[in-house]
């Protein structure tokens, strides 16, 4: 490139080339010393390459105007040199005079033209030999840079995603060591012993991550810090996960916290630190998970709520679902950062996939191991901070709802009511009772039931309590949850838990519209519901009530009001300081399962110890 500039007297100036033809010019034989060549040599007289460069060859242009700058590539620090081969007399003798030997015989066949694919292919072999015995440094220097990497993501402390004081100094000690071997001349042998003890010094460092104690409860909280695409509201700062259904996928769910979004046009979103819990995350057991033994690398990690495992479920067929499973199941885990998880999903096309939050308060999978949306931190649950384990119910106002859970639950403890189905009276009616009537008031595992929730219910969807009864232990920390995973069917009613149901002709199921006879084709039934089987011919039951429902013809059930309800002894329970804690339970189901406090139940006081 010529550049001419030209001045106010119509001078002109060409730069950019040492040579004259380009602007017409002719060459002149000249006895001027020949600054260019001078500065040519005094740039090269400059380098002294290095005897022994333990990380290669690098070439160095010698073309247009990039060797001017040729003093400045000084490569003796990074220990490189521009003009050198690999350390081939450090290869075994042996091996280099059979390569030798058949770089000759190849060479020879192929002057004579008679080169065969014997020779070639035992020439390859030694020459990928020749390769790996090459001592080549760089191969520590790649290890240590692995080793720093995994360093720069720990940190010394006591909670889960950290790891001891001296686990740290001592992982220090051994990144020095192998960076210290790095240097001119090393072995082989050498090599291979820095790699192997900085490799088994990596594998202690890994064992002595802190992870969540097994058997003790968490709250699994996104450790996000993103803000969503719209801008408008963290993505998932801090929100707990929550496996709020029975279902294998699209079960996994999280709640933004209060102050997650911008509510006034021009405001800022606020800080992270700062943000608190919109719900009551440490009663709803869907939020808590307990750690269960699993092999190394592995982590499992069991919901309180609904007795489902994180699962790597995710296949090639799966879009972007994250699973969970009944059966005992674990997931990979990996370190992101002090404090902060990520685990694996599953595998697509041979590919890691993690867990990962969207902006819609949904967790799904994620290709990106290093999204800051699929990293989770654990909270350890305070006891203190649990007044009873109950299930959350996000049921609709305004209608009755089918409702079948994995675990035994306290009959009347629903807010607004829950009824089992018994049979029907000798006039054709449905039977309902009270949970607090039926089987000494407790509602056993897979029994499907009936929920009201009546339309001025506030806030929407309403939460509907269940409480749990444990199988052993005082509290749910102390004890053990039972859970069932197979449905059954109670006079008529069959309850669906993990995966869907379809009812047929013969079948009604409950809608907002009330009970629907299914009169042609199926009709899918979601899980943790249920349908009435109508090919059942349900008990002749004896019913003391004005409520009543005609169910041959019309089989539509609007309210609990078009039902027959067993009457039984049933007792409101409150506190001492007048809050209703359970509603129409029976007397000797009134208090059973509560903390220990004092109770008001049918007006008398009653200890819980």
């Amino acid at each position: 490139l010529i550049t001419m500039q030209k001045f106010p007297d119509g001078g002109k100036y060409f730069t950019g080339n040492r040579c004259e033809r380009g602007i017409g010019g002719q060459k002149k034989d000249s006895d001027t010393p020949n600054i260019y060549q001078y500065k040519y040599e005094r740039l090269f007289q400059y380098y002294e390459p290095l005897e022994q460069p333990v990380r290669g060859t690098i070439g160095l242009p010698r073309v247009l105007n990039m060797y001017e700058n040729y003093p400045f590539w000084y490569l003796a620090e990074l220990h490189f040199k521009s003009n050198t081969t690999p350390n081939y007399e450090l290869v075994d003798a042996n091996l280099r005079a059979r390569f030798e030997g058949l770089m000759a015989q190849a060479a020879t066949e192929l002057e004579a033209g008679a080169a065969t694919q014997d020779t070639y292919d035992a020439l390859t072999a030694a020459y990928n030999e020749v390769l790996a015995s090459i001592p080549d440094p760089i191969r520590i220097v790649n290890a240590v840079a692995e080793a720093k990497a995994l360093r720069a993501k720990a940190q010394a402390g006591t909670e889960p995603g950290y790891f001891p004081y001296d686990a740290i100094a001592a992982f220090d000690a051994a990144i020095a060591k192998a960076n210290d071997a790095v240097k001119a001349g090393i072995t082989l042998a050498e090599i291979e012993s820095e790699i192997a003890a900085l490799d088994a010094a990596t594998v202690e460092f890994n064992r002595a991550l802190i992870l969540p104690t097994v058997g003790s409860h968490y709250v699994i909280r996104s450790a996000s810090t993103k803000k969503a695409w719209t801008n408008d509201h963290w993505n998932s700062a801090r929100a707990p996960l929550a496996s709020v259904s029975n279902a294998a996928s699209a079960a996994l769910k999280f709640t933004y916290l209060d102050g997650s979004s911008i509510t006034e046009e021009g405001a800022e979103l606020t800080p992270i630190e700062e943000l608190v819990d919109s719900a009551d995350v440490y009663n709803d057991m869907r939020n808590i998970w307990v750690v269960e033994e699993a092999g190394e690398g592995k982590i499992a990690l069991r919901n309180v709520g609904t007795g489902m495992y994180l699962s790597e479920g995710q296949t090639e067929n799966s879009s972007g679902q994250a699973y969970q499973s009944a059966e005992k199941s674990s997931v990979t885990y990996y370190l992101a950062g002090p404090g902060k998880f990520v685990f694996v999903a599953g595998l697509v096309s041979g590919n890691e996939t993690y867990f990962n939050c969207n902006s819609a308060g949904s967790v799904v999978t994620w290709n990106a191991k290093d999204d800051e949306n699929g990293f989770w931190s654990f909270e350890a649950v305070d006891p203190e901070r649990v007044d009873a384990p109950y299930y959350y119910l996000s049921l609709a106002p305004g209608r009755m709802h089918i409702v079948t859970l994995p675990v035994d639950v306290i009959g009347g403890s629903c807010y607004y009511g829950d009824y089992v189905l018994v049979g029907q009276s000798a006039d054709n009616k449905l039977v309902l009772t009270p949970g607090s009537n039926y089987n000494d008031g407790i509602i056993p595992a897979g029994v499907p039931f009936i929920v009201t929730v009546p339309a001025d219910a506030p806030n929407g969807t309403q939460n509907v309590q269940m409480e749990y009864i444990l199988e052993d232990g005082e509290t749910y920390l102390d004890g053990t949850v039972k859970y069932v995973f197979e449905p059954v069917k109670v006079a008529g009613l069959q309850g669906t838990l993990c995966e869907t149901a379809v009812a047929g002709v013969g079948c009604a199921v409950l809608n907002a519209s009330g009970i629907q006879a299914i009169k042609t084709g199926n009709v899918t039934v979601g899980v943790n519901s249920g349908y009435f089987d109508g090919t059942q011919t349900l008990d002749v039951v004896a019913g003391d009530g004005d409520i009543t429902l005609d169910i041959p013809e019309n089989f539509v059930l609007n309210s609990i009001n078009d039902a027959i309800v067993l009457k039984g002894e049933n007792n409101n329970v409150y506190s001492v300081s007048g809050v209703l804690v359970r509603k129409n339970v029976k007397g000797d189901a009134a208090v059973k399962g509560l903390p220990a406090g004092l109770y008001i139940v049918n007006g008398e006081k009653v200890v819980v110890k």
